[in-house]
Formats: structure tokens, C-alpha cells, sequence
């Protein structure tokens, strides 16, 4: 069972040769991994044994329970990008369209008209590094909260260019669009960075327990 879950990654890698239906296989993956942790418990006896039997399970519960919150995000998040995003940009495109943002928003503020110097240091720093690095900032742009209540202000002070605001704020909506969008994304595949490592220490130590069980026992 184990050995078939380990194969769909060599499946990935052979795709052009149409070993199956990725849906079937992922279907099979899942049932069967749910499957192991039962089997795996019946084969234990229902004790944790020595050392080495108890860091299997702990593997064994650590990889099927980060393969239950994989699926769950699978299941969920994609949903909420085409609820939320439905004119999703591809993730790697999304800093070239910034970069094309803050470009147009430089225009707009060459339209404004001289301000205070609280004024110039929002316009000039907070908003313009807003755009380029979004939450990694520390732009008071970042809250959508603030956000609103600095555009108010900015519509108050700067009356005869309504159409230059409205367009500076459109820019910082999408930049908090845009980092959402990564922070979902990051969300849908980053729990591989768990689940894969975890699978292939459980095969290691696995192998170790056969060897092992095979020598002594």
C-alpha cells in the first residue's frame, strides 16, 4: 500500500506516457492513504513498541494527517480564489503588473499639485513602496483600514484631481488583491514542504523496521 502512495510521484515524472488518469490516480492515493493509518495501527498490535516502532507511527500520523489538511486546502482554496479572484492574475505575473502599476502611478502623482511634506513623504514613499513590495513594506497602505481613511484624506486635499486618487487607490486595492492572492496560493502548495518530507522519512525508517524486523525478530 505504502509502495503504491510513493508511486505517484515517479507518475508525475512520466506523464507523457499516460499511465492512467491523474484524477484516478489521486482518487486511489487518497483512499488507500487513508487506508494505511487503520492497517498500520491493527499491525502495531495497538501499542507504540520500542523507539524505532514509535517514531514510525508518529510519521505515519504526521504524514496521513498532513495529507488530510492537503486535501481539505485543495478542496477549499480553489473555490475562494474563483469566489474572490475572478480575474485571477497568474502568480508570476502579478510583480510585472505591479511594476507596470507603479509606473502609471508615477504619472499620476507628476498630476498633482505640490502638497505638504507629510503629504509628499505618503505619496512619494509609503504609496510607491506599497506598490513594489505590498506586505513586505512598511507602508501605512498595508491596513485596508488606514488605506481608506489616507484616500479620504488625500480626496480632501486634492479636490480638482478626483480621477488621480480614485486611480492611486484602485492601484493599492489590486497590490492587497495581489498579496492575498499569494498568500492563497502559497497556502494551496506549501503544505507539500510538510508532506513530502515527512513521506519519505516514514520509507526510510520503514525500510530500517523491515530489515530490522526481518534480522531479529
Amino acid at each position: 500500500m505504502i509502495a503504491f502512495e510513493m508511486l505517484i510521484w515517479p507518475r508525475k515524472k512520466f506523464r507523457r506516457f499516460k499511465l492512467g488518469k491523474t484524477r484516478v490516480w489521486m482518487r486511489w492515493h487518497i483512499w488507500i492513504g487513508l487506508a494505511v493509518g487503520p492497517v498500520g495501527v491493527m499491525h502495531s498490535g495497538y501499542h507504540w513498541g520500542g523507539p524505532l516502532t514509535t517514531v514510525l507511527m508518529v510519521l505515519f500520523i504526521g504524514v496521513i494527517a498532513s495529507g488530510i489538511w492537503g486535501l481539505a486546502l485543495q478542496q477549499v482554496l480553489p473555490q475562494v480564489l474563483l469566489n474572490e479572484f475572478p480575474n485571477e492574475t497568474i502568480e508570476g505575473q502579478s510583480d510585472a503588473v505591479m511594476a507596470f502599476h507603479q509606473s502609471e502611478a508615477i504619472t499620476m502623482r507628476d498630476r498633482l499639485p505640490a502638497g505638504d511634506p507629510d503629504t509628499t513623504s505618503l505619496l512619494d514613499v509609503d504609496l510607491m513602496n506599497y506598490l513594489q513590495a505590498g506586505n513586505k513594506s512598511r507602508s501605512r497602505f498595508i491596513s485596508q483600514r488606514e488605506s481608506e481613511q489616507l484616500f479620504i484624506q488625500l480626496a480632501r486635499q486634492f479636490v480638482a484631481n478626483p480621477g488621480e486618487i480614485a486611480r492611486l487607490k484602485t492601484m493599492c486595492d489590486d497590490r492587497r488583491r495581489y498579496d492575498r492572492q499569494a498568500r492563497i496560493h502559497g497556502w494551496l502548495h506549501n503544505w507539500f514542504c510538510v508532506h513530502v518530507p515527512l513521506s519519505v522519512a516514514l520509507c526510510v525508517v520503514l525500510v530500517f523496521h523491515i530489515v530490522t524486523a526481518l534480522k531479529y525478530w
